[in-house]
Protein backbone atom coordinates (compact mmCIF):
# COMPACT_ATOMS: atom_id res chain seq x y z
CA UNK A 1 0.00 0.00 0.00
CA UNK A 2 2.02 3.07 -1.29
CA UNK A 3 0.60 6.37 -1.40
CA UNK A 4 1.76 7.49 -4.80
CA UNK A 5 -0.23 10.18 -6.84
CA UNK A 6 0.04 7.71 -9.56
CA UNK A 7 -1.57 4.71 -7.51
CA UNK A 8 -4.95 6.77 -8.20
CA UNK A 9 -4.69 6.49 -12.15
CA UNK A 10 -6.56 3.65 -12.58
CA UNK A 11 -9.56 3.97 -10.30
CA UNK A 12 -13.34 4.69 -12.09
CA UNK A 13 -15.22 7.72 -12.23
CA UNK A 14 -18.52 5.35 -11.53
CA UNK A 15 -20.77 4.39 -8.00
CA UNK A 16 -20.54 0.82 -7.57
CA UNK A 17 -24.45 -0.20 -7.39
CA UNK A 18 -24.23 -3.88 -6.30
CA UNK A 19 -24.61 -6.00 -2.95
CA UNK A 20 -21.79 -5.16 -0.43
CA UNK A 21 -21.38 -6.29 3.57
CA UNK A 22 -20.13 -3.99 5.90
CA UNK A 23 -17.74 -5.30 9.00
CA UNK A 24 -18.11 -2.80 12.26
CA UNK A 25 -15.01 -4.28 14.73
CA UNK A 26 -16.44 -3.92 17.93
CA UNK A 27 -14.48 -5.93 20.39
CA UNK A 28 -11.41 -4.29 21.26
CA UNK A 29 -10.40 -3.35 25.01
CA UNK A 30 -11.26 0.44 24.99
CA UNK A 31 -8.66 0.81 27.44
CA UNK A 32 -7.72 4.77 26.41
CA UNK A 33 -11.52 5.64 26.95
CA UNK A 34 -11.82 3.85 30.68
CA UNK A 35 -15.22 1.91 29.94
CA UNK A 36 -17.97 0.75 27.72
CA UNK A 37 -16.73 3.04 24.62
CA UNK A 38 -19.66 2.04 22.32
CA UNK A 39 -21.80 2.33 24.84
CA UNK A 40 -20.77 6.01 25.11
CA UNK A 41 -23.42 8.71 23.91
CA UNK A 42 -23.05 11.21 21.13
CA UNK A 43 -25.98 13.34 20.71
CA UNK A 44 -27.91 11.04 22.70
CA UNK A 45 -27.27 7.95 20.42
CA UNK A 46 -24.54 5.39 21.51
CA UNK A 47 -21.12 5.24 19.32
CA UNK A 48 -21.54 1.60 17.82
CA UNK A 49 -25.58 2.75 16.38
CA UNK A 50 -23.87 5.42 14.79
CA UNK A 51 -21.45 3.59 13.02
CA UNK A 52 -24.18 0.96 11.78
CA UNK A 53 -26.47 3.25 11.11
CA UNK A 54 -23.79 5.12 8.63
CA UNK A 55 -23.07 1.71 6.71
CA UNK A 56 -26.56 0.41 6.48
CA UNK A 57 -27.37 3.13 4.05
CA UNK A 58 -25.09 1.67 1.67
CA UNK A 59 -24.92 -1.81 2.33
CA UNK A 60 -27.54 -4.49 2.31
CA UNK A 61 -25.88 -6.39 5.61
CA UNK A 62 -23.72 -5.79 8.25
CA UNK A 63 -21.66 -7.39 10.33
CA UNK A 64 -21.04 -6.58 13.89
CA UNK A 65 -18.35 -8.46 15.51
CA UNK A 66 -18.16 -8.41 19.42
CA UNK A 67 -16.00 -10.09 22.82
CA UNK A 68 -17.42 -13.04 23.35
CA UNK A 69 -18.64 -11.40 26.46
CA UNK A 70 -21.38 -9.80 24.14
CA UNK A 71 -21.93 -6.57 22.58
CA UNK A 72 -21.92 -3.26 24.84
CA UNK A 73 -25.29 -2.08 23.57
CA UNK A 74 -28.11 -4.09 22.13
CA UNK A 75 -28.58 -3.74 18.11
CA UNK A 76 -31.56 -0.62 17.13
CA UNK A 77 -34.40 -2.76 15.13
CA UNK A 78 -34.94 0.25 12.57
CA UNK A 79 -31.53 -0.42 10.44
CA UNK A 80 -32.56 -0.80 6.83
CA UNK A 81 -29.71 -3.53 6.69
CA UNK A 82 -29.70 -7.28 7.75
CA UNK A 83 -27.72 -7.52 10.92
CA UNK A 84 -25.13 -10.69 11.64
CA UNK A 85 -23.79 -10.58 15.37
CA UNK A 86 -20.32 -12.01 15.18
CA UNK A 87 -18.42 -13.01 18.72
CA UNK A 88 -14.62 -13.51 18.51
CA UNK A 89 -13.72 -16.94 19.90
CA UNK A 90 -11.46 -15.89 22.21
CA UNK A 91 -11.15 -11.97 23.46
CA UNK A 92 -8.93 -9.31 22.34
CA UNK A 93 -7.52 -11.61 19.39
CA UNK A 94 -7.32 -8.21 17.57
CA UNK A 95 -9.15 -6.34 14.01
CA UNK A 96 -7.15 -8.89 11.93
CA UNK A 97 -8.94 -11.90 13.35
CA UNK A 98 -12.48 -10.25 13.90
CA UNK A 99 -11.70 -8.94 10.13
CA UNK A 100 -11.60 -12.96 9.16
CA UNK A 101 -14.18 -14.35 11.21
CA UNK A 102 -16.81 -12.06 10.01
CA UNK A 103 -15.85 -12.20 6.29
CA UNK A 104 -16.32 -15.75 6.55
CA UNK A 105 -20.34 -15.11 7.19
CA UNK A 106 -20.41 -12.66 5.02
CA UNK A 107 -22.67 -12.98 2.26
CA UNK A 108 -20.92 -10.46 -0.02
CA UNK A 109 -18.07 -10.42 -2.59
CA UNK A 110 -17.54 -6.20 -1.22
CA UNK A 111 -16.69 -5.64 1.95
CA UNK A 112 -16.76 -2.46 3.69
CA UNK A 113 -14.80 -2.08 6.90
CA UNK A 114 -15.25 0.55 9.90
CA UNK A 115 -14.52 0.93 13.82
CA UNK A 116 -17.54 1.05 15.99
CA UNK A 117 -16.01 4.25 17.41
CA UNK A 118 -16.57 6.09 13.68
CA UNK A 119 -19.65 8.12 14.45
CA UNK A 120 -19.45 10.41 11.78
CA UNK A 121 -18.92 8.31 8.68
CA UNK A 122 -19.86 9.81 5.30
CA UNK A 123 -21.92 8.04 3.30
CA UNK A 124 -20.60 9.05 0.11
CA UNK A 125 -17.25 8.35 1.08
CA UNK A 126 -18.39 5.37 1.94
CA UNK A 127 -20.06 4.47 -1.74
CA UNK A 128 -16.75 5.78 -2.87
CA UNK A 129 -14.69 3.44 -1.63
CA UNK A 130 -16.80 0.47 -2.51
CA UNK A 131 -16.74 1.67 -5.89
CA UNK A 132 -13.07 0.59 -6.54
CA UNK A 133 -12.13 -0.96 -9.41
CA UNK A 134 -12.53 -4.48 -10.47
CA UNK A 135 -8.81 -5.37 -10.91
CA UNK A 136 -7.93 -3.65 -7.44
CA UNK A 137 -8.20 -5.86 -4.33
CA UNK A 138 -9.89 -2.77 -2.52
CA UNK A 139 -10.01 0.89 -1.59
CA UNK A 140 -8.42 3.11 1.32
CA UNK A 141 -8.84 6.77 2.06
CA UNK A 142 -5.29 8.84 1.66
CA UNK A 143 -5.01 11.67 4.83
CA UNK A 144 -1.91 13.46 5.02
CA UNK A 145 -0.29 11.49 2.22
CA UNK A 146 -0.79 8.87 4.09
CA UNK A 147 -3.13 5.67 3.35
CA UNK A 148 -6.14 5.18 6.56
CA UNK A 149 -6.26 2.08 7.83
CA UNK A 150 -10.25 2.62 8.38
CA UNK A 151 -12.56 2.46 6.73
CA UNK A 152 -11.57 0.60 3.72
CA UNK A 153 -13.30 -1.90 1.10
CA UNK A 154 -12.11 -5.59 0.20
CA UNK A 155 -12.36 -7.92 -1.79
CA UNK A 156 -13.46 -11.03 0.65
CA UNK A 157 -11.59 -13.54 -1.30
CA UNK A 158 -8.29 -11.42 -0.35
CA UNK A 159 -9.12 -11.24 2.99
CA UNK A 160 -10.02 -14.79 3.73
CA UNK A 161 -6.99 -15.90 1.52
CA UNK A 162 -4.19 -13.72 3.03
CA UNK A 163 -5.73 -13.01 6.29
CA UNK A 164 -6.17 -16.38 7.33
CA UNK A 165 -2.72 -17.10 6.22
CA UNK A 166 -1.29 -13.95 8.37
CA UNK A 167 -3.48 -14.62 11.59
CA UNK A 168 -2.27 -18.54 11.31
CA UNK A 169 1.18 -16.71 11.59
CA UNK A 170 0.93 -14.80 14.28
CA UNK A 171 -0.16 -11.24 12.81
CA UNK A 172 -3.19 -9.26 14.46
CA UNK A 173 -3.50 -5.95 12.55
CA UNK A 174 -5.14 -4.38 10.10
CA UNK A 175 -2.03 -2.88 8.52
CA UNK A 176 -0.60 -6.44 8.45
CA UNK A 177 -3.31 -7.31 5.70
CA UNK A 178 -3.44 -4.40 3.81
CA UNK A 179 0.28 -3.57 3.85
CA UNK A 180 0.21 -6.53 1.17
CA UNK A 181 -2.80 -5.91 -0.69
CA UNK A 182 -3.01 -3.67 -4.27
CA UNK A 183 -5.53 -0.83 -3.00
CA UNK A 184 -6.73 1.91 -4.71
CA UNK A 185 -6.03 4.69 -2.57
CA UNK A 186 -8.46 7.71 -2.84
CA UNK A 187 -6.28 10.85 -2.51
CA UNK A 188 -7.73 13.66 0.14
CA UNK A 189 -8.77 15.87 -3.21
CA UNK A 190 -11.14 13.72 -4.45
CA UNK A 191 -12.99 12.05 -1.31
CA UNK A 192 -12.14 15.61 0.41
CA UNK A 193 -14.98 17.08 -1.67
CA UNK A 194 -17.41 14.41 -0.11
CA UNK A 195 -16.31 15.39 3.43
CA UNK A 196 -15.02 19.06 3.77
CA UNK A 197 -14.78 18.23 7.33
CA UNK A 198 -13.10 14.73 7.28
CA UNK A 199 -15.56 14.10 9.39
CA UNK A 200 -15.26 10.25 7.94
CA UNK A 201 -11.91 9.58 9.79
CA UNK A 202 -12.62 10.74 12.94
CA UNK A 203 -12.91 7.72 16.02
CA UNK A 204 -13.58 8.20 19.67
CA UNK A 205 -10.31 7.34 21.69
CA UNK A 206 -11.11 9.26 25.20
CA UNK A 207 -14.24 10.70 26.74
CA UNK A 208 -12.96 13.82 25.73
CA UNK A 209 -13.49 13.37 22.11
CA UNK A 210 -16.99 12.91 22.52
CA UNK A 211 -17.85 16.92 22.44
CA UNK A 212 -14.22 18.29 21.41
CA UNK A 213 -15.40 18.99 17.98
CA UNK A 214 -17.48 21.54 16.35
CA UNK A 215 -21.01 21.15 15.18
CA UNK A 216 -19.97 22.04 11.73
CA UNK A 217 -17.09 20.67 8.98
CA UNK A 218 -15.18 24.33 9.58
CA UNK A 219 -15.03 23.75 13.09
CA UNK A 220 -13.63 20.74 13.30
CA UNK A 221 -10.24 20.05 14.59
CA UNK A 222 -7.83 18.03 12.60
CA UNK A 223 -9.25 14.18 12.53
CA UNK A 224 -6.77 11.72 14.81
CA UNK A 225 -7.14 8.29 12.64
CA UNK A 226 -5.98 5.69 14.47
CA UNK A 227 -2.86 3.53 13.93
CA UNK A 228 -3.93 0.02 13.32
CA UNK A 229 -0.61 -1.43 13.83
CA UNK A 230 -2.31 -1.59 17.49
CA UNK A 231 -4.67 -3.76 18.75
CA UNK A 232 -7.28 -1.80 20.59
CA UNK A 233 -8.94 -0.70 17.25
CA UNK A 234 -12.38 0.09 18.90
Amino acid sequence: MSPTPTDDARSPRRQFAGPASAIVLAGGRSSRFGGQKLAALKDGVPLLHLAMRAVSSVCEEVLVVGSPAGLPVTISPDLPARVIEVFDEQAFEGPLVALVDAAAQAGNERLLVVGGDMPELESHVLQRLLSFADDRAGACLVWEALPRPLPVALCRRYVLEQGRDLAAAGKRSLRALLDGLDLELVPESEWGRLDPGAHTLFDVDRPGDLDGRGESPTDHAPPTPRDATQPDVT
